[in-house]
């Protein structure tokens, strides 16, 4: 048995689909876009996990930052530590 929609309800659900579509073109083309790039510094106060860690630590021996750039802004920032072993706390 095939479900009836109000017309209401199918208006809506048309107008969501176009709406999904055009931010998943735009997320694409962000995507295409934006580009990895090794930062020297961070703002460490806008960490939401170790605002602690200054800039010296988190640049030492064996760690870096990226970034992600698109359009000459910075939109994420990533600590990376490269380890030969998993941390332990």
């Amino acid at each position: 048995m095939k479900k009836k929609f109000n017309p209401r309800i199918k208006a809506r659900l048309r107008k969501n689909r176009q709406f999904l579509s055009k931010n998943i073109d735009n997320f694409f083309g962000w995507v295409k876009g934006a580009k990895l790039v090794e930062l020297k510094e961070c703002n460490t106060d806008e960490d939401p996990v170790r605002p602690e860690l200054d800039n010296k630590f988190r640049t030492g021996y064996g760690r870096k930052i990226f970034g992600v750039e698109y359009q000459g802004e910075i939109h994420a920032v990533m600590c990376f530590a490269y380890t030969n072993e998993i941390p332990k706390f």
